[in-house]
């Protein structure tokens, strides 16, 4: 009987606010006697109430002893002589949750609600309980019950504004952290975290303001100078930024643990945005990968590579710190290392879109155009409306000449954004490589429509009206590209060869020789002016330009096949025969064909 009254009074004391082991055990020696009854034990319960005092450094009981089951059974025991104690319900719900036997903490609660309407702590633990259930509406419920009922409850408004954070109402959130400062001016989590709803409302001053409050009340808080670094990182100061990491990993290693105050309890689950950075409770590793990425952003790749290695080291399971240092190793052009890291993160985290995505960019620079393929199916697979891996697919798909699945990606690009004017620019050069002029016109036009200084828009129009010999247009839209753009090679090119078409050979020698100034290693530029010099009646010119061609492309088969021509106009047939045979080799057996009819082989 007296280790049943001990339960008794040790849930009276958890109920009441006592710790002090020594209060309870001589409250129990006052009623340890044979002759009293169960009534005088509730007595001496009632009395110990009225007189407990809590110490200063108490001992909690259930965290000693560890032993809930234990306590939840004396809690039903005590239920049962008082069934309408709604305190007992509470508690025994707070005791279950230990046990993450939620749907018991959630009955207990609902119960001791039952029982008194006006029970405010139970309103807070059932929204504390629903917010650890992800249920983040319900708890804002009985957060709002709880500030009906308990006006000043700084933990009700601030938990509350979690919840609203949570839901993306950052709006309500700021106004629940605001009335959470007001009652309590030094709260720095309050500032903190109505810093982070600034920061998705993308008020990055605002939120700096409210980080530099929280600092100026605990310089030692490493993650208000955590998040202060995200906003810089927001603004760009990314000088900045690293300072504020750098200050975080200080105070850091200084302390084994941060130091959470008591409204922390639920903090990892208030604010846990699935793409929100912001954060409370930090480790070290978090801070080296966001150092990292400001290191990044100011081009010393190397120290953020460093920062990397460094929250590598510490988590080995990073998904994120290897995405990083993969993006890294993109920027120095180290695709080896960039692909093993993105593979990594994949490894650890097989839904990593951004990881699948930028490795496919990765096979993609390098050419292994089937994983790109491969990479870039299964980042649509997890976001199907990731409109950037259809446009990079389609490209792809056009680099291994499947113009009819390029063409297929871009439409549903174009689908996902009517007004993405590269897919509809990158769509009529694919119609354009299947003959389907038309099309490639409308999608060319679409792009210029859109966007009034495409240049490329212009160019590649321009060179597709030439394929329709519509030389004038053609001539028309390079001249406007090349207005837009005076260095643009291309557009130079084309219109060289409209004046060619239309036997304007001195304008199209000018433009090719623009081309050559500009890049001076275009093999195509000097056959197509060598071709011009010819028409010209200039042989030795169109020679000289022929074997240029040649010299920076071995195996380009016009060249070979206009200088046979050549030569073959100075009755040079011995040499002329030599490049015919070479130019059929190569696949143009043209001027070969020729010669054999006019039997002038040697």
């Amino acid at each position: 009987m007296k280790k049943f009254i001990f339960s008794l009074l040790v849930i009276s004391s958890a109920v009441f606010g006592d710790n002090n082991i020594s209060a309870v055990e001589n409250n129990l020696s006052n009623t340890n006697s044979k002759n009293t009854t169960e009534e005088d034990y509730y007595s001496a319960i009632r009395d110990y109430k009225s007189k407990i005092e809590l110490e200063k450094n108490g001992i909690d009981l259930n965290n000693t002893y560890k032993e809930y089951p234990l306590t939840i059974k004396n809690y039903t025991k005590t239920i049962e002589l008082n069934p309408n104690d709604a305190n007992i319900y509470n508690n025994r719900g707070l005791e279950y949750v230990k046990l993450r036997e939620y749907y018991l903490a959630m009955k207990d609660y609902q119960k001791a609600i039952k029982l008194n309407s006006n029970f405010s702590e139970a309103y807070l633990n059932s929204a504390y309980l629903y917010t650890q259930l992800l249920e983040f509406s319900l708890a804002i419920e009985n957060y709002t019950k709880t500030i009906q009922l308990s006006p000043n409850s700084i933990s009700a408004y601030y938990h509350r504004g979690n919840s609203y954070f949570n839901i993306q109402d950052y709006s309500s959130a700021i106004k629940d952290y605001t009335k959470a400062i007001e009652l309590d001016s030094n709260f720095s989590n309050g500032y903190i975290n109505r810093g982070n709803s600034y920061r998705q409302l993308q008020d990055y001053n605002a939120s700096i303001k409210d980080y530099n409050k929280a600092i100026t009340l605990d310089p030692n808080y490493a993650s208000a100078y955590f998040n202060r670094g995200l906003s810089n990182d927001d603004l760009k100061h990314y000088s900045s930024a690293i300072s504020d990491y750098t200050k975080a990993l200080e105070i850091k290693t200084t302390q084994s643990d941060e130091h959470i105050s008591p409204n922390h309890m639920f903090e990892e689950l208030s604010l846990i945005g699935k793409n929100d950075k912001s954060k409370i409770i930090i480790s070290n590793s978090d801070i080296y990968i966001a150092r990292g990425f400001s290191y990044s952003q100011i081009k010393d790749y190397s120290s953020g590579i460093k920062d990397y290695n460094k929250a590598i080291e510490i988590d080995s399971n990073n998904a994120k710190a290897y995405y990083n240092r993969g993006l890294a190793y993109t920027y120095l052009d180290d695709a080896q290392n960039s692909i093993k890291d993105f593979t990594k993160a994949i490894e650890l985290d097989p839904d990593y879109l951004d990881s699948y995505y930028l490795r496919g960019t990765v096979y993609q620079y390098i050419g292994k155009h089937q994983n790109a393929v491969e990479d870039f199916t299964n980042t649509i697979r997890l976001d199907p409306y990731f409109t950037k891996a259809y446009m990079n697919r389609a490209m792809v798909y056009n680099d291994l000449n499947d113009y009819l699945s390029a063409i297929s990606d871009y439409t549903k690009a174009i689908e996902l954004n009517p007004n993405y004017v590269d897919a509809y620019h990158n769509r009529g050069f694919s119609y354009k490589y299947l003959n389907d002029y038309s099309s490639a016109i409308k999608d060319f036009n679409k792009a210029i429509e859109l966007n009034p200084d495409y240049t490329l828009a212009y160019s590649n129009r321009g060179s597709t009206y030439g394929m329709i010999e519509d030389y004038s247009s053609a001539i028309r839209d390079c001249t406007k590209a090349i207005k837009l753009d005076p260095n643009y090679v291309d557009a130079y090119f084309h219109r060289g060869i409209s004046y060619y078409r239309i036997e304007d050979y001195s304008s199209a020698i000018r433009d090719y020789t623009k081309v050559i100034e500009l890049d001076p290693n275009y093999a195509d530029a000097y056959n197509e002016r060598g071709l011009s010099y010819r028409r010209s009646n200039n042989s030795s010119s169109a020679i000289r330009d022929y074997t240029k061609a040649i010299k920076l492309d071995p195996n380009h088969a016009n060249a070979y096949n206009n200088r046979a021509g050549a030569y073959t106009l100075q009755g040079n047939y011995k040499l002329a025969t030599k490049d015919a045979r070479k130019a059929c080799s190569l696949g143009n057996c043209d001027i070969l064909k020729v010669m054999i009819q006019y039997k002038l082989l040697r």
